[in-house]
């Protein structure tokens, strides 16, 4: 994961990682800090009620700012189908996601 963080930091300002649900919050905070970012927010994604994976947005540190609190934050996609094989048809339920990862990227 360090090595990730590093090279992401030299690519772009901002980042998003796609993350297990059981990924270690804790280390990635600690990985996050060391490599820069200051604006460290997780968010859990949820889909039909069940956990499944874990958002890291991460912001780059400027000019020896202070660190920024961090941020937990869920988004639940309710798809409305009984059958998890169906889920990936229905591109809508993921909207909310597609635009909040969207305009984390293009803000300024």
């Amino acid at each position: 994961m360090s090595s990730i963080l590093k090279m992401a930091r030299k690519i772009a300002p901002r980042t998003v990682l796609h993350v297990p649900k059981t990924v270690d919050r804790e280390q990635c905070l600690h990985l996050s800090r060391n490599a820069n970012f200051g604006r460290v927010e997780f968010e859990d994604v949820t889909i039909d009620g069940r956990q499944n994976c874990i958002n890291i947005y991460l912001k780059l540190r400027q000019d020896n700012k202070q660190l920024g609190p961090v941020i937990n934050t869920k988004v639940e996609l309710d798809t409305g189908y009984k059958n998890w094989w169906s889920r990936s048809n229905d591109l809508n339920a993921y909207s909310t996601y597609l635009e909040k990862t969207s305009k984390f990227l293009n803000s300024k």
